[in-house]
């Protein structure tokens, strides 16, 4: 064979039948071309004669072929890169084969999501799942040669579920006047493997003094919290409230907002004083009376005084002093007199806000001595 790589001389051979030889003749896997075969035939005498003719071996389409590939496992929101495929084909450069991608579950694994690169006839997948979906699905992967042949290899590829963070949306800063609750303060969370209804809530104050975590509730529908909060009583100023949502994982998530409590002016408090006695003539001291505010120093509030027999008790008569938050009030009747007359007492504080009080004054007749003139 002039061309033993297209037709090796061990691959031919031949038979002898009624003085006919028969040539048999099989050319090497996936060669083709032309060679010149040459036939010798020798008589006992050592007489030769040769013979020659030309074979040829047309080319013929081979089907390209796929190595096997290995099932997959991935977590969720994960990309898996470089998935080896070895792919041959006689005729046409691996590299240059065509190949396309099949999912049986385009939710997990859309087409669009599988790409490859090829480099030194290697070819290497890389697959990304669609976000935040998990479960299995059926790789298949065809490639094409030159002349239209195909093969394909599938495999299954098996996402993980991992849990993911619940996602919470912001509170704009909340306002209030002192005293007064806000209610309903809406609160949008979602979570993929929890409803979002179904996640644990806990709150924080950084001043508990006035909001109390116990203070804090909240209700949930159609996956939104609406959320309420009552300032102590009396108190005002600023507190940075907390809310973590936990979901069934116990993933996390948390956000804040400033809550702001306007101080108001309450109105002063004023004890009862109980009625009193005296004789005509004769002064009371230190009659005791208990008041308090919330904003205004007990002892800075203005204190004034009414009666309703100022013949009696002239408001001129009426004084005070103040101390420890304790005032005590001095009145002295008007000499001669006696009777009984309501005594009055209002107290202002720095917020122009009053409390008042009033009790009975009873002033006993004295007989008194007669007044005798004298006589020249």
């Amino acid at each position: 064979s002039s061309d033993t790589t297209v037709i090796p001389i061990e691959n031919i051979s031949y038979t002898c039948n009624s003085g006919i030889y028969t040539l048999s003749i099989t050319p090497t896997t996936n060669q083709s071309g032309s060679t010149i075969i040459t036939v010798t035939i020798a008589d006992n005498g050592g007489l030769t004669i040769s013979e020659s003719f030309a074979a040829t071996v047309n080319d013929i389409n081979n089907v390209p072929y796929i190595s096997l590939i290995d099932d997959q496992t991935m977590n969720e929101d994960t990309a898996i890169n470089f998935i080896r495929i070895t792919v041959t084909d006689i005729e046409t450069a691996e590299c240059s084969l065509g190949i396309t991608f099949d999912s049986t579950n385009i939710t997990l694994i859309p087409i669009e999501n599988i790409s490859y690169t090829c480099n030194s006839g290697i070819s290497y997948v890389s697959i990304t799942p669609v976000t935040n979906q998990y479960g299995s699905a059926t790789i298949s992967v065809t490639i094409t040669d030159a002349g239209g042949l195909t093969a394909t290899r599938s495999f299954e590829l098996t996402v993980t579920s991992v849990n993911d963070s619940p996602i919470i949306g912001a509170i704009a800063d909340q306002t209030t006047d002192e005293d007064t609750a806000i209610h309903s303060i809406s609160l949008t969370a979602t979570d993929i493997e929890t409803a979002a209804c179904s996640m644990d809530i806990t709150f924080g104050s950084s001043d508990t003094s006035l909001v109390s975590v116990d203070n804090i509730s909240y209700t949930c529908d159609s996956g939104i919290f609406y959320i309420s909060l009552i300032p102590s009583t009396n108190q005002f100023g600023n507190s940075t409230i907390s809310i973590t949502l936990t979901d069934a994982g116990n993933l996390t998530a948390a956000t804040s907002f400033e809550l702001t409590v306007n101080s108001i002016n309450d109105n002063p408090i004023i004890g009862s004083i109980s009625n009193q006695t005296t004789n005509e003539d004769t002064a009371i001291y230190s009659i005791s009376l208990t008041a308090t505010d919330i904003e205004t120093a007990d002892c800075s509030m203005d204190i004034t005084f009414g009666s309703s027999d100022t013949s009696l008790v002239s408001v001129d008569n009426i004084s005070y002093t103040c101390d420890s938050g304790i005032f005590y009030i001095f009145l002295t009747p008007t000499t001669d007199q006696y009777g009984n007359s309501s005594i009055s007492i209002t107290l202002t504080d720095a917020g122009s806000l009053t409390a008042a009080t009033s009790f009975e004054l009873t002033i006993n007749s004295i007989n008194d001595n007669p007044i005798i003139g004298s006589i020249s």
